[in-house]
Order: structure tokens, then C-alpha cells, then sequence
């Protein structure tokens, strides 16, 4: 008699549609196994060529693997298959972002705007693409839009409040700040942006205060020790900015020991 051939063990069934591959696929990528996903998910794309969502979930799991060049080629043919897909131009956005293309990431941004202008994601993102440019009035622009979508957004004031700061608009960036703290008493970074906005605005005795606060949340927070200096030294208390400099320097602030070797060691 012949011999019996065995069938292979396997962990796993094996399907032979590609709806199945990309459901085998996405159960590997709940399981953080994205290699595994990846595997699956190009199975189905094999099968089936014109397969957007596996494209996509591949996509992420080559994300995820910091595969970023095969993401982007995922991306792009999502696009040449489906122009109008929003998801695929703000993937491939935040990948431009984060590699400093900042204007190809605004440029998928504002396509994904025309075809969903009720995304309020998109104006995040692009926000801080047109931040890191330097045009801070268009990041306000679309900060504005994203907080109009989620009023009690601390990090969308933080970072609209970042953006007035470095426009020169220094009275709405402590509103902002002003607005954060009533949300999160604990956000720190609202403490110290409204301190620099009043050093700025020549309000040292209110700097020294948001910067107590900030301290008073984080007593280890060496830069909130070096403000708390410069406000000290513009306001004319020579010994309590030494001693806030030192006290920065003691926890490995670079700026505070500067401060401290400028104006306080000397011969």
C-alpha cells in the first residue's frame, strides 16, 4: 500500500480568499504580531490587487515596523486606486511630517481637506506642520478650527498658545494658557508658557508667580527654575535669580547653569 502523505501542521487554517487572509491578517495585528499581519495582509493583496483596506492595514504595520518608505508605497497606491480616499492622504501626510516634508504633508493635508472638511484631525496635523514652518499665523488658523470641534482640547489650546507665543501675540497666548490651566491645573507646560509670555510682556512679578505654580506641580522641573531666574533678574532681585540658577543647575539644566556662570560666578 501507498504511503499516506501527511498534511503540514500549521498554528493557523489556511484560506485561499483574500477577504479571509485580511481577517487572519488583522487578528495578527490585534495581537501587536505585525510581521505576522503584514504576511496575511499581502496574501489578500496578491489575490486581490485592488484590495484598499489590506493596503492600508499593511500600510500601518509597515508603520509600525518603521518600514516607512514600503508605508508610503501602500499609500500611494491606495491613492492610484481610489483618489478621493481621506484616510490615505492624511497617513501619508503625517508621514511626510514626520520626515520634514512639511509642505508635501500640508499639500495631502489640504486635499484631504476638500474631500472632508469635517475632519478635524487634518487641521491638528496640519497645524503643526505650518508651526514647524514657522508660519504661525496659519497654524492658529487651523488650531482655532480644531478647538472649535473640541472645546476642552487642553493640547489644542497648548498648542495654539505655543503658536500666538511665537507670533508675537503674547496677551492670546496667556489666554490660552489661561484656558488650559482651567481645564488640567496640573498641565505644567501652561504654567511655564504663561510665565514667558508675562517675561515678555515685562509682567516679572506675575512671571515669578506662574513659575511658583509651576514648581509647586513639579519641583524637579529645571526650566521652570531658569525662568523663574530671568524674571528675578529683570525685575532686579540679583540674589534670588543666583539662587533659582543654581538651584536649575543642581538638576541638569544647561540654560540655568550659563545663567549662573554669567551672572552670579564671577571674579
Amino acid at each position: 500500500m501507498g504511503k499516506t502523505k501527511q498534511k503540514n501542521k500549521t498554528s493557523l487554517p489556511r484560506p485561499q480568499k483574500d477577504i479571509e487572509y485580511f481577517k487572519l491578517g488583522r487578528e495578527q495585528l490585534k495581537k501587536l504580531n505585525t510581521e505576522g499581519a503584514i504576511k496575511y495582509y499581502s496574501k489578500a493583496i496578491k489575490l486581490n490587487p485592488y484590495f484598499i483596506e489590506a493596503y492600508h492595514e499593511r500600510a500601518f504595520g509597515y508603520f509600525v515596523e518603521q518600514e516607512y518608505i514600503k508605508a508610503m508605497k501602500d499609500l500611494n497606491k491606495i491613492i492610484e486606486i481610489d483618489s478621493r480616499n481621506t484616510n490615505a492622504y492624511m497617513f501619508r501626510g503625517f508621514i511626510h511630517y514626520i520626515f520634514r516634508r512639511y509642505n508635501k504633508a500640508i499639500s495631502d493635508f489640504n486635499m484631504a481637506e476638500k474631500l472632508d472638511p469635517n475632519n478635524t484631525n487634518l487641521y491638528y496635523r496640519r497645524g503643526a506642520a505650518y508651526y514647524k514652518q514657522g508660519n504661525y499665523k496659519k497654524a492658529i488658523m487651523d488650531y482655532s478650527k480644531f478647538i472649535e470641534s473640541d472645546n476642552h482640547s487642553s493640547h489644542g489650546y497648548f498648542l495654539r498658545g505655543n503658536s500666538f507665543f511665537e507670533d508675537g501675540k503674547y496677551e492670546d497666548a496667556k489666554k490660552d494658557y489661561k484656558k488650559i490651566i482651567e481645564l488640567d491645573s496640573k498641565f505644567i507646560e501652561a504654567y511655564i508658557g504663561l510665565g514667558k509670555s508675562n517675561i515678555c510682556l515685562k509682567n516679572y512679578k506675575e512671571a515669578v508667580d506662574n513659575f511658583r505654580k509651576a514648581i509647586q506641580v513639579d519641583r524637579n522641573n529645571s526650566k521652570a527654575y531658569t525662568l523663574r531666574g530671568i524674571a528675578y533678574l529683570e525685575s532686579g532681585n540679583f540674589k534670588k535669580a543666583c539662587e533659582n540658577w543654581q538651584t536649575a543647575y543642581s538638576l541638569g539644566d544647561e540654560e540655568g547653569r550659563e545663567l549662573l556662570l554669567k551672572y552670579c560666578m564671577k571674579n
